[in-house]
């Protein structure tokens, strides 16, 4: 190893640039290139199979398909149906796209601090509740679980909405259960992260009202039929965008869905030998991972 820091001129340890972090071979083609041929590459049956399959994974009942994360959180607060001026508690250190939503619906967002884990600290966060708080968003960062249990018995105790924003930790576990299941209505992203399909979004709840919403924000509040308003006169519902996930990018979701599941085992054993090699510098502090929680990293 040379004595001088490749940044200051010295021979690099690494000479070749990392490899794809995501396998995409003849079956993710084959997938995307069955829907162009279809003709049909617009929201179609393959957006239909992947909603179901992800949904089942996940554990929850259904699944909005969108196309990013970040019209996945607008979606979930558009479906909350929020008076304006109502005060959102999220973390100080989030992605913008965490927050985009609340400002598209006139919302307040209110800042709570970080904890050793690099997610919200539930005290602060319920510290920060005021009479206009609606509710609380759950940014899971660099896939470290958030205290869902700390921040569901506050919600709960507060009358106030659990938003969960996985977008950085998909099939991450607080206490056995998988992050994205937990809030009342959920968003992800898969834009390069562990489940990609070049850009997309997923909105999850179990909650039928706010399915039924989210459905419809999705789609210009149009009532397609076959959807939970089918058969309903032909209007517009309120003011919504066109943000539907297409059959191409659901193609290509599809076919990594069964690859994900290495992708994370991967990421934690390389994060664990980067955290392991770094264990005596003082000055770098890797994230608190609860005990029981599942980091993916």
């Amino acid at each position: 190893m040379s004595e001088q820091l490749a940044i200051h001129g010295g021979t690099p340890v690494r000479t070749k640039e990392f490899g794809p972090s995501h396998d995409f071979g003849d079956d993710d083609i084959a997938a995307f290139a069955e829907v162009v041929r279809s003709g049909n590459l617009a929201k179609g049956p393959k957006v239909a199979e992947f909603e179901r399959k992800f949904a089942a994974k996940q554990g929850v009942k259904h699944a909005v398909t969108v196309n990013s994360g970040t019209s996945a959180m607008h979606t979930c607060i558009a479906a909350i149906n929020p008076d304006p001026g109502d005060e959102f508690i999220v973390s100080a250190w989030c992605d913008g796209g965490s927050l985009k939503g609340l400002l598209f619906q006139n919302c307040v967002p209110v800042f709570a601090d970080i904890d050793d884990t690099y997610n919200m600290d539930p005290k602060d966060v319920e510290a920060k509740i005021t009479p206009r708080t609606r509710g609380i968003i759950a940014v899971h960062y660099f896939g470290n679980p958030c205290d869902m249990t700390a921040l569901a018995d506050i919600a709960q105790r507060h009358k106030l909405f659990l938003v969960e924003d996985f977008a950085q930790a998909h099939f991450a576990e607080h206490q056995g259960q998988v992050v994205g299941s937990m809030g009342h209505i959920n968003a992800a992203s898969f834009g390069g992260k562990h489940l990609s399909g070049g850009g997309g979004g997923v909105v999850l709840t179990n909650n039928e009202v706010l399915w039924e919403r989210a459905v419809l924000f999705s789609d210009a509040s149009l009532p397609r039929e076959g959807g939970p308003y089918g058969g309903r006169p032909y209007a517009h519902y309120f003011l919504a965008p066109q943000i539907k996930m297409n059959d191409m990018t659901a193609a290509v979701l599809l076919a990594q869905l069964p690859k994900v599941d290495g992708y994370i085992e991967n990421k934690i054993r390389a994060a664990k030998n980067i955290i392991e090699g770094l264990e005596d510098i003082d000055e770098i502090v890797p994230q608190e991972v609860r005990p029981g929680d599942r980091h993916t990293y």
